[in-house]
């Protein structure tokens, strides 16, 4: 009997995954961290599954780790910061945002989740300069020019 390898395992699990089949997807990543527990692929995917099922703690837990692994991944960054968001933790989202865009630069929506952080922590000013920048990337993008909108008439009131 032919054993899947580490990288088919994942290939299995990624449409399960993306097809909302979280438990299955995830008992695939539990092989592949029960294989090679230091596998940043099945540590970010098995964070993501925690995230989408509201298990921030564990989330953050498993994403941290694979930013730790490849401190070199924009999405792993992201995603991170996604997690740290959700858990309450709004500072340490911001930082992961900037990690994400100093290794991708036009990864506007890195800049949106950034600037909705800062919002939250009342970082008005920082949180405007993000979205400006969202709307250079994406010029026609609705959403960060209605935000930006948005910004600026409750500055004006």
């Amino acid at each position: 009997m032919i054993q899947a390898s580490v990288g088919d395992l994942i290939r299995a699990a990624l449409p399960l995954h993306q097809s909302g089949r979280l438990a299955e997807a995830a008992v695939i990543y539990d092989e592949v961290l029960r294989r090679e527990p230091d596998n940043h692929d099945g540590l970010h995917l098995k964070g993501l599954i925690a995230h989408q099922q509201g298990r921030h703690d564990e989330a953050v837990d498993c994403i941290g780790k694979a930013v730790k692994l490849r401190p070199t991944e924009a999405i792993f960054w992201f995603n991170y910061g996604n997690v740290l968001r959700a858990a309450g933790r709004n500072s340490d989202a911001v930082e992961a945002y900037r990690r994400a865009i100093a290794l991708g630069p036009e990864f506007a929506d890195a800049y949106t989740n950034m600037a909705n952080a800062m919002e939250s922590l009342d970082r008005r000013d920082e949180a405007e300069v993000a979205r400006q920048t969202v709307t250079i990337l994406r010029p026609n993008g609705a959403e960060a020019l209605f935000r930006l909108g948005s910004a600026r008439q409750l500055q004006n009131e």
